[in-house]
């Protein structure tokens, strides 16, 4: 029976190991020494006892966990271990011990998957295993509520960076689709979206057998009104002549600048 201290800490170690992988195929595995699983990717093996798990009649977990201890500075172990995609393959594992914990920690990978470069790395291997045993360390000497506290605070920064960069997301789009799609002085469909929109009436009439009305209007004098009240009061004009023709116009209706008035 375990302290909290401890549970909570193989919990926090389980939740950061989760994420890490090393290598195509590789993982990263956590025993205590007498055989118990604390952290496997196949979260079949989470809190199983394996010291008596045998293949080919070799006690893999046993010769691990032995192998370790003989080498409580790290060392390298081959066994043959279970394939995802067939027969048992030939693997290789960096593990070290953590005695603060008394656990051991490896990083796997099968053979059949390194390369020459990766067998070049083995180095870095080595680095990161003592990379996550410090992590390990860190946490441990953490209070846990606190970790716990700390990343509720750091989900809820992150959320509202998504959300107002969603927000921010959404109204350029919305900012983009009105450029392209409606006249940005009077606000009616543009000529590119009613011809857009025609085509498409065009298509359901030829179905349904229907009827559609077309009805263009000109503003005759305009150009005068241009010339001899300035162009802002022709902006005006055109805002007004818009705002009363959609108000005349049924929820079904299609009203669009065509041209320049």
């Amino acid at each position: 029976d375990k302290p909290d201290g401890y549970k909570k800490t193989i919990f926090m170690m389980q939740k950061i190991l989760d994420k890490m992988r090393w290598g195509k195929k590789g993982y990263i595995f956590v025993f205590d020494y007498k055989g118990n699983t604390l952290f496997h990717i196949n979260k079949y093996y989470m809190l199983i006892n394996r010291w008596n798990y045998e293949r080919n009649g070799v006690k893999v977990i046993r010769k691990i966990i032995q192998t370790s201890l003989k080498h409580p500075d790290g060392t390298y172990v081959k066994y043959l271990a279970y394939n995802p995609d067939g027969d048992p393959i030939e693997k290789e594992s960096y593990v070290k011990i953590y005695k603060p914990l008394k656990i051991i920690i490896g990083n796997g990978v099968y053979f059949n998957y390194l390369d020459e470069r990766l067998l070049r790395k083995q180095q870095q291997q080595e680095k990161l295993l003592k990379d996550i045993i410090q992590k390990i360390a860190f946490i441990s000497i953490v209070i846990s509520l606190f970790m716990i506290i700390v990343m509720y605070l750091l989900s809820l920064r992150v959320k509202s960076i998504l959300e107002k960069y969603n927000t921010q997301l959404k109204q350029e789009k919305h900012k983009l689709f009105i450029q392209a799609n409606f006249d940005t002085l009077t606000g009616l469909d543009n000529r590119e979206h009613f011809l857009l929109e025609l085509k498409e009436a065009l298509s359901k009439i030829d179905r349904t057998k229907m009827k559609l009305a077309i009805l263009f209007i000109d503003i005759d004098h305009f150009k005068e009104i241009n010339d001899s009240k300035g162009h802002h009061i022709g902006d005006k004009v055109l805002k007004i002549i818009a705002k009363r023709l959609k108000n005349i116009l049924r929820e079904g209706d299609v009203v669009a600048r065509f041209g320049g008035d």
